[in-house]
């Protein structure tokens, strides 16, 4: 918390990608960033959900984007965006494919089931991240199964947390 968003370029899209870097993107605007483990992991659907169902409430509170991202290439996390079916929310899905945000956030952990022989950088763990105008405001990082709980509810209680702290009550 108070330190700058990491300067790292995400993918957007395939063939070719779009890349974005992510501090440009973000601007002045507040954002929650989501880090799931992969797309299409059941335990990744499950935390995209919940933020496709409290879209509406965390607009009301202030966030103008929330991003989903994950170490992944942009074809697969393209894809994956659309079966997630975010359109009209405030959802964006960016790739992360060599690791640069998990890294930057030290997220990122070797999956044993998987090697760098056969492509694969690793995963990241869970975490949201709370950010003011590319200042992060606050962020959570799953330790396991029994760690930080990373869904919308997390993300809503984070946002309430921060605007205390900055004398602002909650807005809903």
């Amino acid at each position: 918390p108070g330190d700058k968003l990491p300067v790292v370029t995400m993918h957007w899209g395939f063939n070719p990608p779009t890349f974005v870097t992510l501090p440009v993107y973000c601007g002045s605007r507040n954002i929650v960033i989501v880090g799931v483990r992969g797309a299409f992991m059941e335990e990744s659907n499950i935390i995209v959900r919940t933020f496709l169902e409290k879209s509406n409430v965390l607009k009301s509170m202030g966030v103008d984007e929330v991003i989903i991202t994950t170490v992944n290439d942009g074809g697969v996390t393209g894809v994956w965006n659309q079966k997630m079916k975010p359109a009209g929310s405030i959802l964006t899905f960016f790739a992360d494919p060599h690791a640069e945000l998990a890294d930057a956030l030290g997220t990122r952990e070797v999956d044993d089931a998987y090697s760098l022989e056969q492509g694969i950088l690793g995963r990241s763990k869970t975490f949201v991240m709370y950010v003011e105008g590319c200042i992060v405001k606050h962020i959570e990082v799953a330790r396991g199964a029994d760690g930080v709980n990373t869904d919308a509810a997390s993300a809503i209680r984070i946002i309430e947390q921060v605007k205390a702290s900055q004398g602002q009550l909650p807005i809903h």
